[in-house]
């Protein structure tokens, strides 16, 4: 197991020792938002988040989540059951989206304080547990976060949202509000996945210009498999709007791809590589 040392320090008289209050998940600036042939996405012009933030984007993100936790049999592989169960700890899920992770964390670990942080607020209000609290923010420009704040740092699926050059300034912030004897864990993708047919191939070269698991979106994996195939083709489903013009083709040469690459999957067995790993500050 690794070992993560903040070396550097952000002034901790920059950083309130609180957690600040909270935006309104209910409040949205419509400024804030872009729309492109019906399907909504945010308008921060420094975001590298492609995908939409609409409803029907949040329903697959809910799907896979549920997908996540079956392929894992959990919601994490750090050893914190003992830190959940206890009084007063705090958890921060980075980039919680439609906060799937985090609203189940909250319901099941009633003691623990869950704060979730992403760059829209998309999360479902008339369900939201109460000690599940939402900050609007971006975490490629740091988060107002005391040092040492929280028992739990998760981060999921963002590979695609914070550019290269970021990655090391990003797990020192995250490092940052980590306390001593905390954990820190980290969830990602091979963007390129395996044993693709050629119009598979195509999809997965478009987004390109420890514990591993190989999930399968084949028929030989069964449920799982065709929960993640279906997962997939709605991934390629939702981002039509501004992949097909970087393809350079039609929508109807578009629905026409993710058709076969559906068909691909299936018969190829196709997966994709993910990686979990997770480390404890000393």
């Amino acid at each position: 197991m690794g070992t993560f040392l903040a070396k550097e320090r952000i002034n901790k008289s920059n950083k309130s020792n609180k957690i600040p209050p909270s935006s309104s998940s209910t409040d949205i600036d419509k400024e804030k938002f872009r729309y492109i042939e019906g399907r909504r996405f945010n308008n921060f012009q420094t975001s590298k988040y492609v995908l939409p933030n609409d409803d029907e984007e949040c329903d697959r993100l809910h799907m896979q989540h549920f997908l996540m936790r079956y392929a894992w049999q959990g919601n994490f592989a750090s050893p914190v059951e003992q830190i959940l169960t206890g009084v007063d700890s705090k958890v921060l899920d980075v980039g919680c989206g439609a906060g799937s992770w985090s609203f189940e964390m909250a319901t099941i670990y009633p003691n623990a304080k869950i704060i979730g942080v992403d760059i829209s607020p998309v999360q479902p209000s008339g369900i939201k547990p109460k000690n599940f609290t939402f900050f609007q923010a971006d975490i490629t420009d740091g988060l107002p976060f005391a040092d040492e704040t929280f028992d739990f740092v998760f981060q999921r699926f963002l590979v695609g949202s914070i550019p290269k050059e970021k990655w090391f300034s990003v797990i020192k912030e995250l490092t940052r509000m980590l306390k001593p004897g905390g954990y820190l864990e980290l969830v990602e993708f091979d963007v390129l996945a395996e044993s693709l047919g050629p119009t598979s191939y195509i999809f997965s070269n478009a987004y390109i210009k420890d514990e591993i698991k190989n999930i399968h979106g084949g028929i030989a994996e069964g449920k799982l498999g065709l929960a993640y195939n279906d997962d997939m083709m709605r991934l390629y489903e939702n981002v039509k709007v501004l992949l097909a013009p970087f393809m350079q083709v039609s929508h109807k040469e578009y629905d026409q791809m993710v058709k076969t690459t559906k068909e691909e999957w299936l018969e190829r067995n196709s997966y994709t590589r993910f990686i979990r790993v997770h480390a404890r500050k000393i």
